[in-house]
């Protein structure tokens, strides 16, 4: 999935090396991602549904 959107966003990303930024562990992938859409000056809103609240607090500390 973080692929789809990595090439989706391809020219605002600042063309990235996908194969760099996605990797095994999903939560560097996001953190690579993250990195990049600010480094590029954009913004990413990530909602985070109650389907998905085991994952919430992981991702609380990843940022």
């Amino acid at each position: 999935m973080e692929k789809n959107f990595v090439e989706k966003y391809d020219e605002e990303l600042g063309h990235p090396d996908v194969d760099k930024l996605i990797v095994k562990q999903v939560s560097i992938s996001l953190q690579n991602i993250m990195s990049t859409v600010d480094k590029q000056f954009q913004k990413l809103f990530i909602e985070v549904d109650e389907y998905d609240t085991p994952a919430h607090s992981n991702m609380k500390s990843i940022f």
